[in-house]
This record gives structure tokens, sequence and C-alpha cells, in this order.
């Protein structure tokens, strides 16, 4: 736990002292329609122009609980059950107790499209293995494919290693068997595209704690807690067995 809170406070350094050039709004401005005081400092993440660019590219206009879902949507199948349900109990959570208190006003809704998307991947990750369909049913309905972001990418797919090739036991220690069938999602290409320029070669656990180091500011207490229990479990304990075994 000690070690996954020292890389995170690691990671926030890097991103938010290099080059203090521009800023991320982790709250869209349109959502103060709906009672998060977008306004508030916190809910601003200082990072150089061209990374606030590529994160603005890749997530739109989403809030950060519907950001979690898609990174749970691309990974899940490599994520063993536990681990699962305790993301989904994450993504399940009322706004009121998922944020900070202080970007909260006296009436914060949960969009639509999260309350529906949260029932399909409960339906479709935690009962069952196949999540090839997820990605695109959230594209559209966190409206990701407006404005050319995505166009003509519903009909041309490309194949997508979960846990990165690079990655595998073959070049280090970490023990990752990446060709195994589980460690393969078909993605939107132009998707599968961003998705590598905001995460590079990261493995999910790391993807989820570069959210966490971008994100904890507007965090509840309970949420940054529940987070970092996650992020700092061992890779055993956070992937399905078979994909973490030792050569």
């Amino acid at each position: 736990m000690i070690i996954a809170l020292f890389k995170l406070s690691f990671i926030f350094y890097l991103m938010s002292s290099h080059h203090l050039m521009g800023s991320h709004p982790l709250i869209p401005e349109d959502r103060k329609f709906d009672g998060y005081k977008v306004k508030k400092e916190r809910c601003n993440f200082h990072m150089a122009k061209s990374e606030a660019e590529i994160f603005e590219s890749f997530f739109g206009h989403i809030m950060p609980m519907e950001r979690l879902l898609l990174w749970y949507g691309v990974n899940s199948r490599v994520i063993n059950k536990k681990t699962r349900r305790a993301v989904l109990g994450l993504i399940d959570r009322e706004p009121s107790n998922f944020y900070h208190p202080e970007i909260l006003g006296r009436r914060v809704a949960a969009s639509t499209a999260q309350k529906e998307q949260t029932l399909i991947l409960s339906n479709v990750s935690v009962k069952g293995e196949d999540v090839s369909a997820v990605v695109p049913t959230l594209l559209k309905a966190f409206d990701l494919y407006g404005g050319g972001r995505y166009k003509g990418d519903l009909m041309n797919g490309s194949s997508h290693h979960i846990i990165p090739r690079s990655r595998d036991r073959k070049y280090g220690d970490e023990g990752f068997v990446t060709e195994a069938p589980d460690n393969r999602i078909n993605l939107p290409r132009g998707f599968h595209t961003r998705f590598h320029q905001v995460f590079g070669n990261m493995h999910p656990q790391e993807q989820l704690q570069q959210f966490f180091a971008v994100h904890m500011r507007i965090l509840s207490d309970s949420t940054r807690f529940e987070v970092g229990q996650i992020i700092g479990l061992p890779a055993r304990d956070f992937y399905k067995s078979r994909l973490v075994e030792k050569g």
C-alpha cells in the first residue's frame, strides 16, 4: 500500500510539475446544470498543454466516474472477479459519495447514460467474460463519436492487448502472460490509437494509478481510500491468476 501511494505521488508530481502551460477540466463545465461546482480550483488539473489536449481528445466531455467506467469496459477481461466487483462498487456509488463535497451543490444528479451503462456492465462483466461489445456502446452513450472523433470506428475494429505485449514475462520479471485469449479485446481503431496515447504501455493497474493521480483532488475521502486499496494490490490479486504466472 505504501509503495503504491509513493508511486501515485511520484506520478502526480511529474504530471503536475512538468511545463505548467495548461489545465485539464476534470468536471465538464456544462455539468454545472447538474449541480457540480465546476469553477472550484480543485476541478482543474494542471499539466502540459499537449497532455491536456490528449486527455480531452480521448475522454471528451464525460465525468470522471464515466471515465472510470470506460477504463473498466476496456480492461475487465483481465481483472479477477473480486477486483471487478470492487471497481463496480466505485462506479455504482452515488455522486454524493464518489466526489469531494467541496464540488457538490445541493442537487447533484448522475447522468442517465452513466446509470444505464453501469447496469449493462454489471450484467456483462461480472456474470460473463465477453466485453467486446461494451466499449462501442459506451462511446455511443457518452457521445464520444461526435465531432468526427471516432468516425467510422464502428465498422473498423482493431485488436488490443489489454496488458501490453511489451510487459510480457519474456521481457522481464513481472510474470505477465500477454498472449492469453483473455488479454485481447477488439476496439474501435481510432479509440485504440488514442488509448495508447494516453496510457502508453501501462498495464491496467498502472492505468488506474494514473487515473487516481489525475482525479484524486475531486474524489471523496472514502473513494480515495477504496481506489488506494485496489491499486495497492499485488498483481496476482488484481489480475486473473493465469495472466500473472511466472515463467
